[in-house]
């Protein structure tokens, strides 16, 4: 309750604020054909004399504005949802270990627990806390979206069985959007060159610049 109390926060929050925050990676490749893959993160970026939502390599290898890709992949995932054969995508996915996970998670959770145990009593300091719990929640978002997947039907309820997929879509919270990305694809943001001419400041985003590869 303490450690919860919003009194106490004097950062912003942390929640996630974009779709693909965490989950499109890096395809950036080494001169010895090594993929980067590294997920990138969100943050506001310089583009020229202006600034703009992005996403970011941690390495730096490619940017992309945020609110272009992500127009741009809810474009695709509602052309999919929009097609005759959308509901077969309710079917689940058995082949994961479900109970594993749910194991694995709950004592992640108690890790998590403790760690706020050590903190209230003095053994760690709060960089410690921190760090250890943003390494526990990563871990944890792991293993939510394998059991996203392993449950693609609860997911994908709703929406792919919907009369008019865009207009449920538009009425879905950030989490939820977020899982049924998870559940259809995977995105990876290739490097680009600065393409033609454009006004300074000005983003130009190209669809090829992008890799998309279904799950189903």
């Amino acid at each position: 309750a303490v450690l919860g109390d919003p009194a106490r926060s004097t950062t912003a929050s942390r929640a996630r604020k974009w779709l693909l925050s965490g989950m499109a990676r890096c395809g950036w490749t080494d001169p010895e054909g090594v993929v980067c893959g590294r997920p990138v993160r969100s943050n506001v970026a310089a583009w020229g004399d202006r600034r703009a939502p992005s996403y970011t390599c941690p390495a730096n290898h490619v940017r992309r504005n945020a609110v272009e890709l992500d127009g741009f992949v809810e474009t695709i995932i509602l052309e999919r949802l929009s097609r005759p054969d959308a509901a077969e995508l309710l079917a689940p996915d058995r082949t994961g270990d479900t109970a594993a996970l749910h194991a694995e998670d709950a004592g992640l959770r108690a890790r998590l627990d403790e760690l706020a145990r050590l903190y209230a009593v003095g053994v760690i300091d709060a960089r410690q806390l921190e760090a250890g719990s943003t390494q526990i929640r990563t871990q944890r978002e792991a293993i939510t979206a394998r059991l996203g997947a392993a449950a693609r039907g609860s997911v994908l309820a709703g929406v792919a069985d919907a009369v008019d997929p865009a207009k449920v879509w538009g009425g879905l919270d950030l989490s939820r959007r977020r899982a049924i990305v998870e559940v259809l694809l995977d995105v990876v943001i290739l490097r680009t060159g600065r393409g033609g001419p454009r006004r300074k400041g000005e983003t130009v985003f190209d669809p090829e610049s992008i890799e998309i590869a279904w799950k189903r």
